[in-house]
């Protein structure tokens, strides 16, 4: 774009808003709140990870089934919040 052409694109813009009284304001975007929320969302999910590894007793039953199944995992906080998102998407017990 040549530099005539951009500042005829701002000149008619600013006449646009001195006759209307008003800017566009870009709204913002669908993509950055989508991400602000599956970030929030992978926060509250190691948060709950985080809680369950240190209520979990390494020395029980489900401490040493845990223990087992995090090997196929990078780390113990992925293989929990991997554990929390399966109990958690399950009914409550009656």
């Amino acid at each position: 774009m040549d530099l005539r052409r951009l500042l005829r694109d701002v000149v008619r813009e600013l006449d646009r808003e001195a006759v209307t009284g008003r800017t566009e304001t870009p709204s913002p975007s669908p993509s950055a709140s989508e991400a602000e929320r599956v970030r929030r969302a992978r926060s509250n999910e190691l948060a709950e990870a985080r809680r369950f590894l240190q209520e979990l007793d390494p020395d029980s039953q489900e401490g040493l089934w845990f223990d087992a199944v995090a090997e196929g995992y990078p780390s113990r906080l992925e293989a929990a919040v991997a554990y929390v998102r399966d109990v958690k998407g399950r009914p409550p017990r009656s």
